[in-house]
């Protein structure tokens, strides 16, 4: 008798250690998923999102100094064609450093060119304008900016789903990781509960 209550202290002894190793393991696990999500979760992740309405806005501000810029090309009106330069420049940079993958790295790259070649029609545009002291480009230049402008513009709306698409995929992700630490610690209580019976 002496020796099967021993046997039963064992067991229960073994039992009470798997038991507490196994909250251990969880309590670590569930800690880490945690941290995970958290370090996921940051504004620059969600400002990366929307990555493509805030350059798709700088590029519509410099076209409207662009023309503005054609009535009265004055010093001003260069200054601030700069400055929304330098931005669209800086927000372009920002995503390219962003990219999260090798599609938004190529886009970036296809919007960068996009940008020079618009760039350089507009900037040619004033020039041509100040030249002949005229405030409306030539239909030809008119034209050559505007198709320029649609395609970049075409360009922000792939970006505008990829964003989204990344977007999609950053939540799905995120509740799919807040799914199995639900589970987990589901499974957890029940094992005590199980093993506290």
């Amino acid at each position: 008798m002496h020796s099967k209550t021993r046997l039963g202290l064992v067991e229960l002894l073994i039992a009470v250690a798997l038991v507490v190793a196994a909250f251990i393991w969880a309590e670590r696990a569930a800690w880490r998923q945690i941290r995970n999500l958290r370090s996921e979760m940051t504004v620059q992740q969600i400002d990366h999102f929307r990555s493509a309405d805030e350059l798709r806005a700088a590029i519509l501000h410099l076209q409207n100094s662009w023309r503005r810029g054609l009535d009265g090309a004055n010093g001003t009106d260069k200054a601030r064609i700069e400055s929304e330069v330098r931005k669209v420049r800086e927000l372009i940079a920002a995503l390219t450093k962003a990219a999260g993958s090798a599609t938004e790295l190529e886009l970036a790259t296809e919007i960068t060119a996009a940008f020079d070649q618009y760039l350089s029609l507009i900037l040619e545009s004033l020039d041509n304008a100040r030249k002949a002291n005229a405030s409306v480009p030539s239909p030809a230049m008119r034209q050559g900016v505007g198709t320029s402008l649609e395609g970049l513009l075409a360009l922000m709306e792939k970006l505008t789903v990829a964003n989204r698409t990344a977007a999609e995929d950053f939540i799905r992700d995120n509740n799919a990781a807040l799914t199995r630490l639900q589970r987990f610690l589901f499974a957890s209580l029940l094992g005590l509960l199980v093993c506290g019976a």
